[in-house]
């Protein structure tokens, strides 16, 4: 044994520890690199995924209105709901959101790109204008609906929703209180 060997430690040189830093730091910036790459992944998906809930919400809230009411009218724009000869919601629609009015008042944020009112398979234009003839907050005028259709747009996508009202005659066709039914 050499006298110079008995005082030597072992270690590494400054050649290994340059090669250990550079592959470690190669390998955290690939995992870095992964983990971005799946946050935004994760954020991107629950975002689209509260988007979606809101809407399937939104179209729940429709499809309640529309089979739980007696009639559905176009008054001024907006789309009301009547049970028993009261008014209990109404929906309004612009471009950027649709809202409901009512006990649970609610807005959807999400663009629209076209929607349409129908009644009996003929589409009604416009918004009548609210005459002297008001009951319950409605305009007599108010053309009955049975159909409306929207698009949303949800990231470049367009969204088609369809709800239809199937009336009974007794919804159709005013009570008289003197007539025999």
């Amino acid at each position: 044994m050499k006298p110079r060997d008995k005082y030597r430690l072992e270690g590494f040189t400054l050649l290994e520890i340059t090669i250990a830093l550079l592959i470690s730091s190669v390998v955290l910036g690939v995992a870095y690199s992964a983990y971005r790459i799946v946050s935004r992944s994760y954020t991107h998906f629950h975002q689209r995924s509260e988007t979606l809930a809101e809407i399937a919400r939104m179209d729940q809230w429709m499809k309640r209105d529309f089979f739980s009411s007696d009639s559905i009218r176009l008054d001024s724009g907006q789309l009301k709901f009547t049970l028993k000869g009261r008014t209990y919601s109404s929906w309004l629609f612009s471009q950027s959101a649709w809202i409901r009015k009512s006990a649970n008042p609610d807005t959807l944020s999400i663009p629209i790109s076209r929607w349409s009112f129908s009644f009996d398979g003929k589409e009604i234009m416009g918004s009548p204008t609210a005459n002297s003839g008001d009951v319950n907050g409605l305009a007599a005028s108010s053309p009955r609906v049975d159909g409306f259709t929207l698009d949303l747009i949800m990231e470049g996508d367009t969204l088609p929703f369809g709800y239809y009202k199937p009336y009974s005659s007794e919804n159709l066709f005013p009570k008289i209180a003197h007539a025999q039914h």
